[in-house]
């Protein structure tokens, strides 16, 4: 599968330049020979539709043979490769990432590891039950990415940029996005789109072969070609993808429901995107996207807090916090309007950022329950991924320093600015 798109890329052109001569050799024929071949053809009809039958009979059995069944979500879908073929790429991807990301890792001693450490450890031991998550030797390092995202591979390796641990409101946000990734691990999604693509790519190479063969200049056939590539991205890649996101955003909130985590915060976090993504100018058609539109997800999470209410009650779990966290949500959306609405008419405001709390070992100890945390001994530990930096090091030490007072000035600065747009509203007003 590695070497798959060189293979593609060979095909199409192979395809096309043979199909572009056999298209001149057909119009260089006088009319009495092309009369002669369609009779031809016309004979041996029979053995044409019994040819073509053969080839879609061999197509279904080769699709009956390599179809397997997700884990957890039980549906059936088609699997183009082997587990160890499939392992052999994704390490191979792994390796190349870690390469990639090496000089950006945080420090193993930043105060986001402990963070990040203490919610996976939760999610993975609360959902042992899954073989896919007991089976895999997980590790995680945090790379300095101001990108509200997270990557989870599934040889175990666990990527989180420093942009989520700056957006999420608490450990019950954080946990729904990696549970999202986990999930789309354990059901080995990346290996059902290489698979889903491969069979695209055939029907979209012989439907090219055909277009190339049947137009009358290549102008014309140059066109098509790219309509039919806009056509397969909009009502095929796409879709599929959001789908394949959907179903992760539904297993992602079962593990975290099991992990008795806040499910009422996942609506929370989409919805805060969702807000960014107004503020910033960055939201485009859901058709025309990978991913669902964040406002939708939200819906989503909202339509399933019952059902996986239910499953935190079936694991033992403390009942949800009285203050729902959505109440906050109003508010939020009412501010960000008014912002919209002013740069519509241009009026001379500042921008309004959604206000985050400071992350700091207290913020985040709030939000982790007595019962999760606090003198609990994980039977299966997640650990920092080989290539992060010595966190007894002595430059990792200094570097760690300078971190911190750069924090600090940073928070400084931001509540001067604050306070001086406090200032300058308030004498507006009068």
């Amino acid at each position: 599968m590695i070497v798959w798109p060189i293979i593609r890329n060979v095909l199409k052109g192979t395809g096309i330049i043979s199909v572009r001569g056999f298209r001149q050799w057909w119009q260089s024929l006088p009319d009495k020979k092309r009369r002669y071949f369609f009779h031809s053809a016309r004979k041996k009809r029979h053995e044409l539709i019994l040819l073509i039958t053969l080839l879609g009979c061999c197509f279904y059995v080769y699709h009956w043979k390599h179809l397997q069944v997700a884990p957890v979500s039980g549906r059936e879908r088609f699997i183009a490769f082997t587990d160890y073929q499939f392992e052999k790429i994704m390490e191979f991807n792994a390796q190349k990432l870690c390469a990639n990301l090496k000089e950006k890792f945080l420090p193993a001693n930043h105060l986001y590891y402990g963070v990040v450490l203490n919610t996976l450890n939760v999610l993975i031991n609360a959902n042992q039950d899954i073989s896919e998550v007991k089976d895999i030797k997980w590790t995680v390092a945090i790379v300095d990415n101001p990108a509200v995202n997270a990557i989870v591979l599934p040889t175990g390796h666990i990527f989180v940029d420093r942009g989520l641990m700056e957006f999420v409101h608490d450990v019950d946000q954080l946990a729904f996005v990696l549970a999202h990734e986990m999930s789309h691990a354990i059901l080995k999604h990346t290996a059902e789109n290489l698979s889903r693509l491969q069979l695209v790519d055939y029907l979209v190479i012989s439907t090219m072969t055909a277009l190339w063969a049947l137009m009358p200049n290549d102008g014309i056939a140059i066109v098509f070609h790219w309509f039919l590539n806009k056509v397969v991205n909009v009502l095929l890649d796409l879709p599929y993808s959001r789908f394949l996101e959907n179903e992760a955003d539904k297993v992602g909130l079962e593990l975290a429901a099991k992990a008795c985590y806040d499910i009422r915060c996942g609506t929370v976090f989409w919805t805060m995107m969702s807000l960014a993504e107004q503020l910033e100018g960055k939201s485009k058609p859901e058709w025309l996207s990978t991913h669902p539109s964040s406002f939708k997800r939200a819906e989503l999470f909202d339509c399933f807090i019952h059902k996986y209410s239910h499953v935190r009650h079936e694991c033992k779990c403390p009942p949800l916090p009285e203050v729902d966290p959505r109440g906050i949500l109003h508010e939020m959306k009412v501010k960000v309007d008014n912002i919209v609405t002013a740069r519509k008419t241009r009026a001379r405001i500042e921008r309004l950022k959604i206000p985050l709390p400071n992350h700091d070992k207290d913020h985040f100890s709030r939000s982790l329950t007595v019962d999760r945390i606090t003198g609990r001994e994980f039977s299966v530990k997640v650990g920092i991924l080989p290539g992060v930096k010595d966190p007894d090091a002595s430059g990792d030490k200094e570097e760690m320093n300078e971190l911190k007072d750069k924090n600090i000035e940073n928070n400084i600065e931001e509540t001067v600015i604050n306070s001086t747009s406090t200032e300058q509203n308030k004498k507006v007003n009068k």
